[in-house]
């Protein structure tokens, strides 16, 4: 835990009760509006207090929670989604960055054909741009081709900056997520899933709430699962075998292997210079505890 002497504590705003209060129940009935009145006056700063108390203090108050500018915009279908994985992070991570795992979605009429068009990689964050191929009556619902035997590409762009992914699909649909690291074996995550949809507004207006329904828990939710399934077999492969050494074929995944590791070093340099007595033993400890040394 950061010291609170090193910096000014980012303060949340006080909640009296009522007026809050009916966010939250209105938020969880599903009202949007609340939705948003909750996110606008305190996701900022819980994300600032957050990063206060995960990362470098002195950062809290420049930590900027990730924009996502299709939020307001009506032209998109907003569809929160939530996960919950029995497996590692970095194994959750690879999955959101991997689009070579096409193949596992074949009978959801995924996407194929992935080629790798352009990767790039900075201090925690990981860029790769893939275009894929599309065919069947998914293609033709979501937009992607005028008719189900049309094969279409387009391109997908997938954004890692830690510790969030953005993805996109041109002209089609986006999704920000946000992962939670839960334990080794475990991990959470949530994601607002966007997807534009060519209606009149006054026909969306009419049949939004059952259409987020269909596309969360009939098309999105049916992808998710087979990750699911694919993550946490991976997990317990490895778990069976730590030293099992793996051959990754796609270079964007390496790339994110290294910021994934870079940032747990830098985590441990950080924790080495904040707290260097309980990492590193003074001279008399040394002395006085030989067997502890050299065993």
């Amino acid at each position: 835990m950061p010291d609170a002497s090193k910096a000014a504590r980012p303060t949340l705003r006080a909640v009296d009760g009522s007026g809050a209060r009916d966010d939250v129940e209105r938020a969880r009935a599903g009202d949007v509006g609340a939705w948003a009145a909750l996110y606008d006056e305190a996701f900022t700063p819980v994300y600032r207090h957050l990063c206060y108390l995960t990362g470098d203090p002195t950062l809290a108050d420049a930590c900027a929670p990730p924009e996502v500018p299709e939020y307001e915009n009506d032209d998109w279908l907003l569809i929160p989604v939530t996960g919950h994985f029995g497996a590692h992070f970095s194994i959750a991570n690879e999955n959101a960055m991997d689009v070579f795992h096409g193949f596992l979605h074949e009978d959801l009429q995924g996407w194929f054909d992935p080629v790798l068009l352009d990767l790039q990689r900075g201090d925690g964050l990981v860029k790769a741009d893939y275009q894929v191929s599309y065919k069947g009556q998914m293609a033709k619902f979501l937009g992607i081709a005028e008719t189900a035997d049309e094969v279409t590409s387009r391109v997908i762009s997938v954004r890692y900056r830690y510790p969030h992914y953005y993805s996109s699909l041109e002209g089609v649909s986006s999704i920000h997520l946000m992962r939670l690291p839960v334990s080794p074996t475990e991990t959470r995550s949530f994601a607002l899933f966007f997807l534009k949809i060519r209606l009149p507004q006054w026909l969306l207006s009419v049949i939004k709430k059952p259409l987020v329904f269909f596309v969360e828990r009939v098309l999105f939710q049916r992808f998710l699962d087979q990750d699911v399934g694919m993550m946490e077999s991976e997990q317990l492969n490895y778990l069976r075998n730590r030293k099992r050494r793996y051959i990754e074929v796609n270079p964007a995944i390496l790339a994110l292997q290294r910021t994934i590791v870079k940032q747990y070093e830098h985590y441990l340099q950080s924790e080495t210079e904040e707290k260097p007595s309980e990492v590193e033993p003074s001279r008399q400890e040394a002395e006085s505890e030989p067997s502890r040394i050299h065993n």
